[in-house]
């Protein structure tokens, strides 16, 4: 299962990034432009221009994790995104809860269960109680 510790944060990097940046180019870009530490392994998500490419940087243990999806997941990133605003859900609760729950996920309706219209209300902050 791929759970996220607490203290980890997923940082959405507005704006077009150059693809075909690496580890050390999207590295820097987190400690010069936004100055965070690109080592304290909290994510930091990319999108080029066209919004159809992401790519996830995040330090492990022992080394950068770099992950790298087309057109699709990108498309599917922004989708959960939106579908959560448009459920009065703060995005980022509802997709650190979907990657800790989606793993243990098994029959039709544990996915159904994961859906923004499904979720109990209670269990994630919604947008308007964020300041």
């Amino acid at each position: 299962m791929f759970e996220l510790a607490a203290a980890i944060r997923v940082y959405l990097v507005i704006g077009a990034t150059d693809m075909r940046k690496s580890i050390n180019g999207l590295s820097l870009i987190v400690s010069e432009y936004f100055n965070l530490d690109p080592f304290s392994g909290h994510m930091f998500v990319f999108t080029n221009k066209k919004k159809n490419m992401v790519k996830i940087l995040y330090w492990d243990t022992n080394g950068f994790c770099l992950w790298h999806k087309g057109a699709w997941a990108s498309a599917v990133l922004y989708s959960i995104i939106e579908t959560a605003k448009a459920n009065n859900l703060e995005p980022y609760w509802y997709l650190r809860h979907l990657l800790e729950k989606l793993p243990d996920a098994l029959h039709e309706e544990d996915y159904k269960a994961l859906l923004p219209q499904y979720i109990d209300k209670n269990v994630l902050p919604d947008i308007n109680s964020i300041s």
